[in-house]
Parts: C-alpha cells; sequence; structure tokens
C-alpha cells in the first residue's frame, strides 16, 4: 500500500523512472552524465515554473554528497542540463541569467566578472530557444563554463568565481526557483 502511494505521488509530481533514464514532465534525462571522463549521477532534477508556465526542466549532475555550499564550490566537473518546455527569446534567457547572478552576487563581485558575464551572454546569441531545446553547461572548477545547444558547442567562459555564481542561479541563497533548487539539491 505504501508503495503504491509513493509511485502515485512520483506520478502526480510528473516523474517517472525509466531504463537508464528519468522522466520530468515529458522530458528524459540520462541517470549519469559524462563530463570530462568522470561519470557523474543525476543529482536531482526539476521543473522551472515562472507564474503558472512550465519554463523548462533542469537536471543536476554532480558528485554525491548533499551540502550545497561544498557542491557549489567543488572542485570537480559539473553539469547542469535544461530542456525547454516553451520558446523562450534569447534575450528573455539572457536577462534570467544575468539577473540570477546578480541576485546571488554583491556588485562588486558582478563588475569584477563582468568580461566573463559578456562572454557568457554572448554565447546565447545565436539565436531564440525554442520549445524541446537542450542546453548543457558543464562547468570545470578553475576553467570555466562550457555551453552546448542541441548538441552543438559554443564555447567556454568563464573562471572558478564565475562557475560557481552561475550555479548560485539555480542553487544560491536567492534561487530563480526554490522548489527547482530543493529537486536539484534531491529533495521530493
Amino acid at each position: 500500500m505504501f508503495k503504491r502511494m509513493v509511485l502515485a505521488s512520483v506520478v502526480a509530481l510528473g516523474f517517472t523512472q525509466a531504463q537508464g533514464a528519468i522522466e520530468v514532465y515529458n522530458v528524459k534525462l540520462a541517470e549519469t552524465a559524462n563530463v570530462r571522463g568522470m561519470e557523474l549521477p543525476l543529482k536531482g532534477a526539476g521543473v522551472r515554473t515562472k507564474w503558472f508556465f512550465k519554463v523548462y526542466v533542469m537536471g543536476l549532475y554532480a558528485p554525491a554528497g548533499s551540502d550545497v555550499n561544498a557542491l557549489i564550490s567543488a572542485s570537480t566537473p559539473k553539469r547542469l542540463e535544461l530542456v525547454l518546455k516553451r520558446d523562450v527569446s534569447k534575450e528573455k534567457m539572457i536577462t534570467a541569467l544575468q539577473e540570477g547572478m546578480s541576485a546571488n552576487s554583491t556588485k562588486d563581485e558582478m563588475a569584477a566578472m563582468a568580461q566573463f558575464i559578456q562572454g557568457f551572454s554572448d554565447l546565447f546569441q545565436e539565436g531564440d530557444f525554442k520549445e524541446s531545446n537542450r542546453v548543457v553547461m558543464d562547468i570545470f572548477p578553475g576553467v570555466g563554463v562550457s555551453v552546448a545547444v542541441q548538441g552543438v558547442g559554443r564555447g567556454i567562459v568563464g573562471d572558478a568565481q564565475f562557475s560557481e555564481t552561475l550555479m548560485k542561479v539555480w542553487l544560491g541563497a536567492k534561487p530563480a526557483d526554490s522548489d527547482l533548487k530543493a529537486r536539484l539539491l534531491g529533495g521530493n
């Protein structure tokens, strides 16, 4: 009986488990990702909502561990993978990312990272994002953040501080979506 209640709760929230993948609102995310030769487990996944709209599904691939601050500053690769649930203009995508970074940084920190923020924004200039587009951000501490859209690499930008700042958009003290933050960290 308890097993059925848990299964019903998981399905009601839009999550299902398939062989080798987890499905969140009809988006399949692999259970593991290979990032720079390191096999990373899917730590958590959820949906970003704004008002009543589902904007994207996101998965976080990271080494095991539960402390969010240690996860953000860990010197191991991580992956953020998002799949759009609706069309989003490049301007809205860039603005949302910059606002998320600003919300979790001081003005001095933002000023020190201005060239990286601009470089990161430039990686999103190639066109608007369409429903079902997959955006992968691989975070290589000390190297930067690699961005790929629909499997096509767009470049690498940043440094260790920028990598941490980007992670804070979703995992910081003022995340873009607190429910998504909890799910990315493995919460239900």
